[in-house]
């Protein structure tokens, strides 16, 4: 009976309301400008709903890309996961992985540590292994550096052949300048003798205190063959700011560049 009760007075209280507004827009009709006013507030209604609808439609619009962007969060997070999984899970069998950490570890040592140049070719006793002198090492090329050579140098090499190339021009180098000038006695002083006049004769004032080598340095101590290939991954190291060539005395002298 009580819900029934208040249910009347609500609709007592709207009927009365009503009647209200009614009294008030009685004498409306009457007043000179009630038209254009009417007109105008119907206007000014029609452009508010007109604008709440193009505000409904912009949130329905955002709404779906927040729900496509949370989506693409979601496969983002999931394809890193994976990437970060198999770089940290890579077989040591696969060709290029001991590539990639020797690559960190060299960038950290350039990064570093800044290795000084010699004024000349330096004698062995200077660089011998007790010291703890290490010759320079060019660094390796990054798998973008690889991917920008043009197609018509590298042709059909691969990227670990170029990495391998400067491992072997680590050698050349290395095994080059760690023979000593002829001051100290040889078991057998000729072969020595003749191939420190060789490097001399090479050096010219242009290259003076970098580090070189030649044709002849690559077949004598190291495994790369001067081949079609071997001459592709000079251009290429050349390209890629590893190496500039030098002429002069009948000779082509490949410079590192460190």
């Amino acid at each position: 009976m009580a819900a029934t009760l208040e249910q009347m007075a609500e609709i007592f209280s709207s009927k009365i309301s009503s009647l209200k507004r009614c009294m008030e827009l009685r004498g409306a009709a009457t007043s000179a400008n009630c038209d254009s006013v009417l007109r105008s507030l119907d206007k000014e209604l029609l452009e508010i709903e007109s604008s709440l609808s193009s505000f409904q439609a912009h949130l329905e619009k955002e709404k779906k890309l927040l729900e496509q962007g949370e989506v693409m969060q979601d496969v983002a997070k999931k394809f890193k996961e994976r990437l970060e999984h198999i770089t940290s899970n890579l077989p040591s069998h696969l060709p290029g992985v001991e590539k990639i950490s020797q690559r960190v570890v060299l960038k950290e040592e350039v990064t570093t540590e800044n290795v000084k140049k010699p004024r000349k070719t330096r004698r062995a006793k200077d660089l011998s292994s007790e010291d703890g002198f290490e010759f320079p090492k060019l660094a390796y090329l990054t798998v973008e550096e690889f991917d920008q050579i043009p197609k018509y140098i590298k042709g059909r090499t691969s990227y670990d052949q170029v990495n391998n190339a400067i491992d072997e021009i680590h050698k050349v180098i290395t095994a080059k300048y760690k023979v000593e000038e002829p001051f100290k006695a040889f078991e057998n002083l000729k072969p020595v003798m003749k191939k420190y006049k060789a490097f001399k004769e090479a050096e010219i004032p242009d290259i003076e205190g970098e580090y070189f080598f030649i044709d002849d340095d690559l077949k004598t101590y190291s495994q790369m063959k001067m081949d079609s290939t071997g001459r592709a991954i000079l251009t290429m190291l050349r390209h890629c700011g590893r190496l500039r060539e030098v002429r002069g005395k009948k000779l082509l002298r490949y410079v590192l560049k460190l």
